[in-house]
């Protein structure tokens, strides 16, 4: 599933046509399988922007 939906965004950024209910159809499917896996999205305190790009530039 995530090869399919990162392909079909690749696919849409330059204007290609692709079906937007296909992609979130997969992307709802994955969310709950991954939910199913006991994983769950946690959210990273961005609030200082240039702190954040700097952190991920010295950890590269």
């Amino acid at each position: 599933m995530s090869a399919i939906v990162t392909d079909a965004n690749a696919r849409w950024l330059p204007g290609e046509p692709v079906s937007l209910a296909e992609i979130a159809t997969l992307s709802n499917a994955r969310r709950r399988d991954a939910q199913l896996l006991g994983l769950e999205r946690v959210a990273k305190d961005i609030t200082d922007l240039d702190s954040y790009l700097a952190s991920k530039v010295t950890s590269q």
